[in-house]
Parts: C-alpha cells; sequence; structure tokens
C-alpha cells in the first residue's frame, strides 16, 4: 500500500540551518530592493546635479539595475556559504571520537565503538526521553531454550537450559519420532533464512530473536535447517 513520497529526513540542525538560511535570503532580498530602489531614486534626483558624476540621460532599460545588484553583491556575505562544510566537519570529528572512546569498547565480542554515521553525536544531543520495552532492545537479550514439552513429556533440567538435558539428548540420539517432529517444526515453522559460507557452515538469518533461538536450538540437537527456497526446505539430521 503506497503512502506517497515518503519526506525528507533532516537532522534537527541541518533543518535550523535551512529555515536560517531562508529567513536571512528573504532579509537580504528585502534590503536589496530597499536600497536598489533608493539608489536608483537618489541618481536620478541627486547624482545628476553633481558635476562629478556623469549619467547619460538616454540610458538603457537595464541600467535600473545596476545599483541593486551592487547592493546584492554588498549583502551576499549575509549568509554563510562555508557553515555546512564547517558544520561536516565538526561531525565528522565527534563521530572519531566515538571510534576513539577506549570505555565505549566490548570486551567479550572484541568490539570497538563505531560511529556508522557522521550524525549520530547531533542525533544522541537530542534525546530527551527513552522508551524500552522488555525484549532486551537495551539490554543484553540472551534467548536460551530453557523447557519444551513433547508428546506429554517435559523436558529441561535444573539449569534451565533443556539443550544440555539428558533424557531429551537420549531421545534425540533413539531417533524418537514425536521428539524429531517435535524439532522439525520448530527448524521449519518460522521466518529463518539460512546462509551457507564457503567454508560450509550455516548461520541463520532472522527478523526474531525468539525465532533465531528455536531454529539454532534444533540445530543444536541435530536437526539442521540447511537451505530454505520458496515452498521447499531441506534439513540434515544426525544422531550426533
Amino acid at each position: 500500500m503506497s503512502r506517497g513520497v515518503p519526506e525528507p529526513k533532516l537532522t534537527a540542525m541541518d533543518a535550523m540551518i535551512d529555515k536560517l538560511t531562508g529567513a536571512i535570503f528573504l532579509f537580504q532580498l528585502a534590503v536589496v530592493v530597499v536600497l536598489g530602489s533608493a539608489g536608483n531614486v537618489w541618481k536620478d534626483t541627486e547624482a545628476r546635479k553633481q558635476w562629478y558624476v556623469k549619467y547619460d540621460d538616454d540610458e538603457p532599460w537595464y541600467q535600473i539595475l545596476v545599483i541593486p545588484l551592487r547592493f546584492e553583491l554588498l549583502c551576499s556575505i549575509m549568509i554563510p556559504i562555508s557553515i555546512k562544510v564547517s558544520l561536516d566537519f565538526v561531525k565528522s570529528m565527534y563521530a572519531k571520537f566515538i571510534d576513539w572512546d577506549e570505555e565505549m569498547y566490548d570486551q567479550e565480542t572484541d568490539t570497538p565503538a563505531h560511529a556508522a554515521n557522521t550524525a549520530i553525536s547531533e542525533d544522541l544531543g537530542q534525546v530527551e526521553y527513552i522508551l524500552t520495552d522488555k525484549t532486551g532492545t537495551l539490554t543484553e537479550n540472551k534467548m536460551i531454550f530453557r523447557r519444551c514439552c513433547i508428546a506429554g513429556t517435559l523436558y529441561g533440567n535444573e539449569s534451565g537450559d533443556a539443550l544440555k538435558d539428558v533424557e531429551l539428548l537420549n531421545a534425540v540420539a533413539d531417533n524418537s519420532p514425536h521428539v524429531i517432529k517435535f524439532l522439525t517444526v520448530m527448524a521449519l515453522c518460522n521466518t529463518v533464512i539460512p546462509i551457507k559460507s564457503p567454508s560450509g557452515t550455516i548461520s541463520y538469518k532472522a527478523q526474531s530473536q525468539d525465532e533465531d533461538a528455536l531454529v539454532n536450538a534444533a540445530s543444536n540437537l541435530h536437526v539442521v535447517l540447511v537451505s530454505k527456497n520458496g515452498n521447499n526446505a531441506e534439513f540434515t539430521s544426525t544422531d550426533g
């Protein structure tokens, strides 16, 4: 369903600069019109009386634009043309400060901070309220396959990790029909897309962390989703 032409996305600073530039241009235009008109009136009434100023009596019509254009050149410095370049340079430096910040570093994944957008510092400076839900948007979100109930049997050990339940592992090793069917449904009924690397390892791309956790749990229990294309899906099932 079409929503029409999307509006251009601008930061608050860019929007403010555009408004100020437009206001300065209108003010400059008004100054040029007023002073240009006053200059033409002075030229016709006073300047021709001065012996040191010589104007031809038969001047072409476009001579009336000379004085306004002179004022336009004088007022052109009102609009700071270099402000855009200066702001972009400052934003780039702020982004580099984020990249160089040693405290913004994740030791577990060996991942430093990286500002992919030069406007990120400006966006962060405008944050007033933070709204979040309980899905781990701002906190660490680990999806663990804790328990499951298959054909009336509850699987899941005391630590809350069904992948370490000996009874469930034995059921998978014995190719229990109910357990294999359950794991197949877990690996199939989702929107996860398997991606196979040149080395042969399979990773999953999922829109939901819940689906990703279920598919990875089925993979750890030897029901691996290998490929999915349209209405066809390919699995590999091993006994470990």
